[in-house]
């Protein structure tokens, strides 16, 4: 796996051109070189080594020991920031990723201007460019539109705040470990003119008079015609862009490549894409999206991103088309749509996306999920960030150590952040993780350190020992905890204010969308789980919502904030199967019910609901004196071990269900 590099601009592909500005290089592929050594400080960080260079500085990996964390520092050289030009560049484009919060975006932590030096504190992304991926070959359809799917939806953030790119390319977008794609180098993004949702209406545009006459900028094998031709812009070129990405994902090769700059800016004015070099077996919709995309003239391009990652989810889940015949009504929508995603827990995981239709009323239809765990393991924890379709875990899979995972909901593909032995607890507004070091199992869910670690992984940092709750504040400044100290759990927010200290102990605690409330499972009685549905304000006013539980597994706000919904029993303490909300004046009803046992872990303000469903099986593995690798060994669900042969040959296995049906037949050989 390639380390990260931030913000590249290869000046070979000619990043940036300006026919008529002397102030940016040459596209002669020199590219700067790193002036900074390892071990200097630029503020508080310590440079570790150089990343990448190109048009507009040096990228570094860098340390901030405050937060005992690597960064990427994008450095602006001090013989370009006397270029006013440059520097107005630099810092709109720390104020572009300022404004913009989404988990496919990396992220900016900060701008320094210390000591002459001009740099952007950026996320590091850990692994390889989509450039560097596509040079191993054109990649399989299922990966190319998750890919996409991401891609488009950083994009659709944003061109709602009014932000488009102008430079999308494969090697400006990573892949991180756990599969998540990041949009980087913001560099040339500006505020189109007339965005109606442009968040930065102090930041300046560059147009081309500014630059100088004919002046372009971009990369020409990914400028859209506007774009090459020095145009004014709007999100359609970003779209264009869009399109050559997807082309080149599905092909292997670019959609208008050239020998030369002017070949390539000739191409993409005058030359159609090569439509057969699409794989035969690339669907009719995939075809006709990308031909929507690379519409030369803008007015017959596809008008939103926001569409064409509405039409790779459909392929994606196989809906059919939406196109209604002349004189065909469309259905009536009585309905709401509450997306639900599960992920499966105890011994054996079942993952489970899918839509919850659920009629306002008393018939309600029951949800149909999607699996996305198959392995067999434990879970410690999971959550959903803030885009409501990554899901954070932490699971002991059989054979594996415990580890900290990130899914998307369309792909059943899990990646490791490597961080081991550890649980997860909370995932803030800034894609930042809470999670439990050293996780202690209680009722299948982690006690242990709180500390603090990028979503994307790094070096966690501790903060309070003893935790078995966490859960970020809105803003993602502060988090409310469950501690245990001097024999008694207490709940806290902020970590160091004790809201309240009950007979018993405490589960779930979570704060609601306004940060005035922590909702929480309040059990009387330690290390039994039946209880009461509870909340409590900053100011430590405690009311009880719902009580006379069993069993209390699982609590979130509902993406509304209006309830506070739950999985529990009233029946028995073997956990529960249905669903339930409670609004803060006490008011229940059951939201749905199924076979096997449920747990709520999260609800998103999308609407998506991550579930645990699970079902205990035992089984037997087998090690060889000599090492090696596990053998398998079950025959059905609870397998155990009845005897072994002597040379150790054989072993006699039993399934629990022909051992209770032995017992049965020597207990009936007894009677009298």
């Amino acid at each position: 796996m390639g380390v990260s590099v931030l913000d590249r601009l290869p000046l070979a592909d000619a990043a940036v051109i300006a026919a008529g500005s002397s102030n940016e290089p040459a596209a002669d592929g020199n590219t700067l070189q790193s002036t900074l050594s390892a071990g200097h400080r630029v503020g508080p960080y310590e440079i570790g080594g150089l990343l990448g260079a190109g048009a507009m500085g040096q990228v570094y990996r860098a340390l901030d020991p405050r937060l005992n964390r690597d960064v990427a520092l994008k450095v602006l050289p001090a013989f370009f920031a006397v270029d006013a030009d440059r520097l107005g560049r630099f810092k709109r484009e720390a104020q572009m990723l300022a404004a913009l919060n989404h988990p496919n975006i990396a992220a900016i932590y900060g701008f320094e201007d210390a000591t002459g030096e001009q740099a952007l504190v950026l996320e590091l992304v850990d692994g390889p460019t989509l450039a560097e991926v596509i040079a191993g070959g054109p990649l399989r359809l299922e990966e190319t539109l998750t890919i996409a799917r991401q891609i488009a939806d950083a994009l659709e953030a944003a061109h709602d705040k009014g932000i488009i790119h102008r430079d999308l390319k494969p090697a400006n977008i990573k892949i991180a470990g756990n599969g998540a794609v990041k949009v980087l180098d913001f560099g040339l993004a500006k505020v189109w003119e007339g965005a109606p949702g442009a968040v930065l209406p102090g930041t300046p545009t560059m147009t081309a008079a500014q630059l100088g006459e004919r002046a372009i900028l971009g990369t020409p094998a990914y400028m859209s015609p506007e774009q090459a031709r020095g145009k004014s812009l709007d999100k359609r070129t970003d779209i264009w862009s869009f399109g050559c990405v997807l082309f080149e994902m599905l092909t292997g090769r670019t959609a208008f490549g050239g020998e030369t700059i002017s070949d390539t800016i000739a191409r993409v004015l005058e030359r159609d894409v090569d439509w057969a070099a699409l794989p035969p077996a690339i669907p009719v919709r995939v075809r006709d999206l990308l031909r929507r995309c690379l519409q030369k003239d803008p007015n017959r391009r596809l008008r939103d991103i926001g569409d064409a990652r509405i039409e790779i989810d459909d392929i994606l889940t196989g809906a059919p088309s939406a196109n209604l015949l002349a004189g065909q009504a469309p259905a009536r929508r009585g309905r709401r749509l509450l997306a639900v995603i599960a992920i499966g827990a105890l011994l054996v995981l079942s993952a489970l996306i899918g839509v919850f239709v659920a009629q306002r009323g008393r018939d309600e239809a029951q949800p149909v999920f999607r699996q996305l765990t198959f392995r067999h393991g434990s879970l410690r924890g999971a959550r959903l960030a803030q885009d409501g379709q990554t899901i954070v875990y932490s699971a002991a899979w059989i054979g594996t150590p415990p580890q900290v995972y990130v899914v998307r909901g369309e792909s059943p593909q899990s990646g490791s952040i490597g961080l081991v032995d550890a649980g997860v607890f909370s995932v803030s507004s800034n894609g930042e993780l809470a999670v439990a070091l050293g996780c202690r199992l209680n009722w299948g869910e982690c006690t242990g350190t709180l500390a603090r670690v990028p979503m994307t992984g790094g070096t966690p940092r501790e903060m309070v020992r003893d935790v078995q709750v966490a859960d970020w504040s809105p803003d993602g400044e502060n988090m409310a905890v469950v501690s245990f100290a001097s024999g008694r759990y207490r709940l806290e927010y902020p970590v160091g204010k004790i809201l309240y200290e009950p007979p018993g102990w405490i589960t779930y605690a979570r704060v609601s969308a306004q940060g005035d409330r922590i909702a929480f499972l309040d059990h009387p009685r330690f290390g039994d789980i039946g209880g009461s549905v509870a909340v409590i304000d900053t100011g430590g006013r405690k009311q009880t919502l719902s009580s006379e539980w069993q069993s209390l597994q699982g609590l979130a706000w509902s993406s509304s904030g209006n309830e506070i919904w739950f999985t529990g029993s009233r029946n028995g303490k073997g956990g529960s199967s249905a669903l339930y909300a409670v609004t803060t004046a006490g008011r229940e009803r059951t939201i749905f019910s199924s076979p096997g046992t449920l747990k709520l872990n999260d609800v998103a303000r999308s609407g998506h609901v991550l579930l645990t469903r699970g079902t205990t099986r035992g089984g037997i593995l087998a090690l060889g004196t000599e090492g090696g690798k596990e053998r398998e060994l079950s025959w059905f669900d609870y397998s155990t071990v009845a005897d072994l042969s002597r040379p150790g040959h054989y072993c006699h296995a039993v399934d629990e269900a022909m051992e209770l049906k032995l017992k049965r037949e020597k207990a009936a050989a007894r009677r009298p």
